[in-house]
């Protein structure tokens, strides 16, 4: 019946990747003000998306502009979840005495240092 459909291993492998990174962005993101900003934003695109489906070329154009740019200010806006994420992977495997002093080097201002118990909260 469904012969069109056809799943492999590779693609429920690819469904499950995708799923655990989704669910490591909105841990990351939980409880702080990033995930109504991604929010908003997710609303702006399905907007684009409906106006580029209406064929509302002024709008479509002035929306994909706003978007393109939107893509920095992603970055911008988010350095700092980037930055606890990008840790987080990094930092996974080491031993905690490798990960407090990675945690000084990257969070540390000088003459303070970042304890333990903070960094399990970024890491975790």
């Amino acid at each position: 019946m469904l012969d069109f459909i056809k799943i492999d291993l590779i693609d429920i492998i690819d469904i499950f990747l995708v799923g655990l990174l989704i669910y490591q962005i909105y841990k990351l993101i939980r409880g702080t003000a990033a995930l109504n900003i991604f929010i908003a934003i997710i609303v702006i695109y399905f907007i684009w998306l409906i106006v580029k489906a209406l064929h509302m070329e002024l709008l479509g154009a002035i929306m994909g502009q706003v978007i393109g740019v939107g893509v920095i200010a992603l970055i911008v806006l988010f350095q700092q979840e980037i930055r606890r994420f990008l840790l987080m992977i990094g930092t996974r495997y080491m031993n905690s005495q490798r990960k407090l002093k990675l945690a000084n080097m990257l969070f540390g201002v000088k003459g303070r240092s970042v304890s333990l118990n903070l960094l399990e909260e970024v890491t975790l």
